[in-house]
């Protein structure tokens, strides 16, 4: 498992031009959905009366949640931010086809295995993520309708909310499985292997496979914690530096990851 680890690292580092241009991929995104949401909070906050006016604060709330109940005010918004995620989530199957590419075509030129992967892989890891969608957020067809019926009834209660938090947590757990499963069946993508071939690889060694994953998750933990720490400690600039590399380091994780994954799914595999 370490050796996988340190493989990794070594691939993460080969691709370290890859990992800067996901980086900035990030940005982008965050920056569209921060620049819409200003654009809609801040003229709500400027119509805000503060707390030396309390009544005309009341009436405020009032009209807020009049209006969101009462008329379709929301609608716009939310189908604004829904189509922001629907256009991230259309790229992300050409993403992860060039990254697992990369990864897995360690010795040819970064870009080259990017674009290649993108270019033969995108409809196969198109249908992969679908199908991944589907059944990471299937359980929630039962979960929600049970919630809002239990809330509706008024029969919510301490007991019931501490079964649906330990219900969440499982559906985390859950969604980490489908998740791993996944990555190797798109390492087999990448490999022309077998899909089956690779679930039951994934079987096999599920202990050593959660394992890795999790050493790498409580090391970027730990990571950010640190930086955290250290950005509360020293406020200003170097706070703001800190914050700003936070997705890098998440992408530097993820990729490690990935890459320590198909290390040791291709000894898995021998």
């Amino acid at each position: 498992m370490l050796d996988s680890m340190r493989y990794g690292l070594t691939v993460v580092s080969r691709r370290s031009l890859i990992v800067l241009v996901l980086f900035l991929y990030e940005m982008v995104w965050g920056f569209i959905l921060y620049r819409y949401v200003k654009s809609v909070v801040l003229p709500l906050l400027y119509r805000y009366p503060g707390t030396e006016a309390p009544d005309w604060a009341m009436l405020y709330w009032i009209e807020g949640e009049f209006r969101l109940l009462k008329t379709d005010l929301a609608d716009p918004y939310l189908l604004a931010i829904l189509a922001i995620l629907a256009g991230r989530m259309l790229l992300t199957p050409f993403i992860n086809a060039g990254l697992y590419h990369a990864v897995h075509q360690v010795s040819i030129d970064q870009w080259r295995a990017f674009i290649t992967g993108i270019t033969n892989y995108w409809g196969r890891f198109s249908i992969l993520y679908v199908l991944q969608m589907l059944i990471s957020w299937a359980p929630l067809a039962w979960i929600i309708p049970s919630f809002t019926g239990s809330l509706l009834s008024g029969t919510l209660g301490t007991a019931q909310l501490l079964d649906y938090g330990l219900l969440l947590l499982a559906l985390l757990a859950y969604i980490c499985l489908v998740r791993l499963a996944f990555m190797y069946i798109q390492f087999a993508v990448t490999a022309g292997e077998s899909w089956f071939a690779a679930v039951a690889a994934w079987l096999r060694s599920l202990f050593p496979v959660l394992g890795l994953s999790l050493l790498i998750l409580l090391l970027a933990m730990v990571t950010q914690g640190l930086i955290s720490a250290a950005s509360m400690w020293r406020a200003g600039l170097t706070a703001l530096i800190l914050y700003q590399a936070s997705p890098l380091l998440r992408i530097f994780f993820k990729m490690w990851e990935i890459s320590s994954q198909h290390d040791l799914w291709t000894k898995i595999r021998k």
